[in-house]
């Protein structure tokens, strides 16, 4: 458990130098959404479209960040600089991915609490 641990604190700051990537795929993708479909359903939103709205964020949100970001620095892992980085704490393969997951799943995390806990109030 430790050296996954460890994985997902190599994770977070290799972020670093994804941050402009890590920004458009859990903001602008997601809020572009929002945006757009707001604005095609005009100015009379009732509270279920918006829980239908919502739902549709959240899965574009999920969608960018696990599919787009976490395929995307599963590919990159297998690169021989990035595989140094690794090496020099020994961590296998399996525990590289089990720390990606865990860290872009923080990462969605509040996201979907938030949007979650906003569809159950509001309705």
């Amino acid at each position: 458990m430790d050296k996954i641990k460890i994985g997902v604190e190599i994770e977070f700051k290799s972020l670093r130098i994804y941050w402009l990537q890590l920004f458009v795929v859990l903001f602008l993708l997601p809020f572009s959404y929002l945006f757009i479909m707001l604005l095609s359903s005009g100015r009379n939103i009732s509270k279920g479209q918006i829980a239908t709205l919502l739902t549709g964020y959240l899965i574009v949100t999920m969608a960018s960040a696990f599919i787009n970001m976490l395929s995307l620095r599963i590919t990159n892992t297998k690169q021989p600089e990035v595989l140094e980085l690794y090496s020099t704490y020994s961590i296998t393969f399996p525990q590289i991915i089990v720390s990606q997951c865990i860290t872009y799943t923080l990462l969605l995390l509040p996201i979907i609490i938030v949007v979650f806990l906003y569809i159950i109030f509001s309705l």
